[in-house]
């Protein structure tokens, strides 16, 4: 809110949304929808886009600039391990430990592209 108070206009956030925590899918726990309406309610212009292209978030991050006489937020939906299907589907993903094995297929599947 002090933010938007104080029109920091060169203040740029980036909230990653994917949507897992320590105890599982964030929408099994709790509701933080709707993000980006949540943070222009406090006087912040906000987007939200696909955390995972490079191209949707330099896109965001040129329209922010645009942007004058307040913050910006981007809210950027991600999946956890995007490239690698080892980490993806792998539940608890903030906190488990990746064993020397897994860190073999992952490389394996970032350089086959696999996605």
């Amino acid at each position: 809110m002090a933010a938007a108070h104080y029109r920091l206009n060169n203040l740029i956030a980036l909230i990653d949304v994917n949507n897992v925590q320590a105890d599982g899918r964030v929408p099994d726990v709790l509701t933080i929808e709707p993000v980006a309406q949540k943070w222009s309610a406090f006087g912040w212009h906000a987007q939200a886009i696909d955390g995972n292209s490079m191209e949707a978030l330099a896109d965001a991050l040129h329209k922010a600039r645009e942007v004058k006489g307040q913050p910006k937020a981007i809210v950027c939906y991600t999946v956890m391990g995007k490239g690698v299907p080892l980490i993806e589907q792998r539940p608890k993903a903030h906190f488990v430990r990746v064993e020397p094995h897994e860190w073999e297929i992952a490389i394996r599947q970032l350089e086959e592209g696999v996605l």
